[in-house]
Formats: C-alpha cells, structure tokens, sequence
C-alpha cells in the first residue's frame, strides 16, 4: 500500500469505518500468521492456535487505532507493529505454558507427599492437613494460570474425594 493510500486508509480506520479497519487488518495479517506459525513450538501448537494468536493482535491493534495510541508513517511501521505485538503475544503464551508446567511437576510432588501422609500410620492430622492445604495451594496456582480463576475449597474438596475417597 502506497503511502498516500495508507494513509487515507488510517484516517478512516480511526474515523471507525469498517472498510479501512479490514484493509489494514489484510495489510498485515499474512506476516503475523506467519510469524505467529513460525514461532509456535511443537508443544505449543496443541495448545494454542495461531489464528487464536492473530484475533488477540487484531484486537489490540484496533483498540490502539481508535484511540490514536501510535503514530504511522506508512504501512511498513503498521507490519512492523503487529509483527511486534506477535512476538510478545507468542511468548507470553510460552511463559505461560512454562509456568503451568511448573505448577504441574508441584502438585504432582505435593499430591504424592499428602497420599503418603494418609496412607502412613501414626500421621497426625495436622501433618495430614498440612500436605492437603499445601496440595491445594498449588492446585490453585494451576488453575488460576491455565484457567485464570482460582479452584473453590468445595470444590477442591470434591475433586479430593472423588480421586482419592479422602474427605476434608
């Protein structure tokens, strides 16, 4: 897009018409999906979707049109933008994954020291209820990281049961 079209184009784009909005959207999706595709590790790929990746930049960066947040002096600092926001996206996304991964290896090493304390005789029910609250602080963790919430006491309590028959 030349620069005198780009920018007619933004000023529509910031006036909120559609068209514009789309043509900018068509400027710079190919090289972020590309990016977006090329960045995406294996493990990353089962769980998040570049074209998921590329909605969230969309957003962001018609959100900061409207609102005049960046200046452009052609098309190639919008490509380069969105290219940027990208490349921030993808790896928030990976320290996310890392972080739920961490969480999990936790819980696993917590889950087994409050079976073993339950299943060892002469366990006090402090040091049993100690493990159990330590399991489900880090169960917490999980789920505010993979699903942005934390998991109730009733509910962890139920999933307890359910997988284990131990009642808190």
């Amino acid at each position: 897009m030349d620069d005198q079209k780009f920018a007619a184009t933004m000023k529509r784009a910031r006036e909120g018409d559609q068209e514009a909005m789309t043509a900018l959207v068509e400027e710079y999706q190919p090289q972020i999906l590309r990016v977006a595709r090329g960045r995406l590790v294996p493990e990353m790929r089962s769980t998040f979707d570049s074209m998921d990746l590329v909605q969230s930049v969309h957003r962001s960066m018609l959100m900061s049109l409207r609102k005049n947040k960046f200046t452009f002096n052609g098309s190639e600092d919008l490509v380069a933008l969105a290219v940027t926001m990208i490349k921030r996206e993808v790896a928030r996304k990976a320290a996310r994954l890392n972080r739920g991964q961490e969480i999990l290896e936790s819980l696993d090493d917590e889950f087994k020291l409050a079976i073993l304390a339950v299943a060892e005789p002469g366990v006090s029910a402090d040091t049993i209820r100690k493990h159990i609250v330590a399991l489900f602080e880090v169960l917490n963790e999980y789920c505010l990281a993979k699903y942005g919430r934390r998991l109730t006491q009733d509910r962890f309590r139920r999933l307890l049961f359910e997988h284990t028959g131990v009642r808190v």
